[in-house]
């Protein structure tokens, strides 16, 4: 008994492997005549894969039949082009029910006319960039197929068995994406899914000048260009300066510099993940004559003297005399006051003090005059 057990064990380990090579040769034989292509190859390409597949279940290698499960699918869908009825030997249940193997029956269904259904799409995905642009898909098979309508940014037009897919441009900085089914099959309400995906616009953002100053009593608004391929926004600005959006520009708008210092800051506008600083500075607000002494001879006579103001423009400035009867002031431009004295008739010099007024800004100028000896 125990000699017979023995010889089984050894009959089961040698047999076992030259079955497998037989199950392996089998395979090979049906993948040449399959990768002819031709209607006489597939065909027996399908009796060869359907005999590696009982060989390899007799011998309870999974793998094998899931191999020949596959390549008999691939068969099936290149007959289908030739028009010819599907085997259905292998499709049913059996010895195959219980085993979780991988099917790819979806595009390939039975029509009233006996042949087999078949569909499929030269790609299931589509990329497009921010620009937007035009793609085309070709259909492929021998059912009839329908697109949907569309309202958003992309559009589909059927062209004879193809589809132009038409993107808009993405004025945003985020991707999008989208699915649609292409239906196809009067028999059966089947569907082909597309993924569309576009990438989001990668944003712009320039300024025509990055440096800008104000003189301290400057209330006036400055205009600055600004370029963007998107929307933009001011995400900050000093509090002294007032920045507002006008249409495509950037109003500046400061207020009076009271303050015995400079100022400045930036103003920062924002488009998507792009940044632009604009430096905004001030001056601070002093005012100056020169000289600021001067002594006429008894004679009298005019004298030129410069006013200094930052940014002066204007002479908004007043000029006045303490002793306006024998020393006078005039102002002959914006930058310059001219002071006038008369004769001094006394033995006494004399003096005054002419007055120069801008904003709560004050300075002085000291006028003396020699008296008769």
């Amino acid at each position: 008994m125990r000699k017979i057990i023995l010889l089984r064990l050894f009959l089961a380990a040698t047999l076992i492997p030259a079955c497998a090579q037989d199950c392996g040769a089998l395979y090979r034989k049906a993948t040449s005549e399959y990768r002819q292509l031709d209607l006489p190859s597939l065909q027996a390409a399908v009796k060869m894969y359907e005999s590696a597949r009982r060989c390899f279940n007799s011998i309870e290698d999974r793998e094998g039949v899931r191999r020949c499960n596959e390549r008999l699918d691939d068969c099936y869908a290149q007959l289908a082009r030739y028009g010819l009825p599907r085997s259905r030997r292998g499709t049913s249940a059996g010895s195959y029910a219980n085993y979780d193997r991988y099917e790819r029956y979806d595009r390939y269904e039975r029509a009233p006319s006996g042949l087999y259904v078949a569909f499929s799409v030269s790609k299931e995905r589509l990329e497009f960039s921010a620009q937007g642009g035009k793609d085309t898909i070709s259909i492929s098979g021998n059912t009839v197929w329908a697109i949907p309508s569309t309202k958003t940014w992309y559009k589909l037009e059927k062209d004879g068995e193809s589809i132009i897919i038409i993107a808009e441009p993405n004025r945003s900085p985020s991707s999008r994406s989208a699915t649609f089914s292409i239906r196809y099959s009067s028999s059966s309400n089947r569907q082909q899914l597309i993924r569309i995906t576009q990438d989001g616009l990668e944003p712009t953002l320039s300024v025509a000048e990055t440096r800008v100053r104000f003189a301290p009593d400057a209330t006036y608004g400055r205009k600055v260009s600004v370029n963007s391929n998107m929307e933009w926004e001011i995400a900050d600005a000093p509090p002294w300066c007032q920045a507002v959006k006008v249409d495509n520009r950037l109003m500046l708008t400061p207020e009076t510099n009271d303050e015995d210092e400079p100022r400045s800051g930036y103003v920062v506008l924002v488009a998507g993940n792009k940044r632009v600083s604009i430096f905004v500075g001030q001056e601070r607000d002093y005012l100056r004559i020169t000289p600021s002494v001067f002594t006429f001879s008894r004679k009298g006579g005019e004298s030129y003297f410069r006013i200094q103001y930052p940014g002066m423009s204007s002479s908004d400035f007043e000029a006045y005399s303490d002793h306006a009867d024998w020393c006078s002031v005039s102002k002959p431009d914006a930058n310059s006051i001219i002071v006038k004295c008369s004769k001094n008739k006394r033995k006494e010099p004399r003096s005054a003090v002419v007055f120069i007024r801008k904003n709560n800004r004050e300075a002085t100028l000291q006028v003396y005059q020699d008296g008769k000896r």
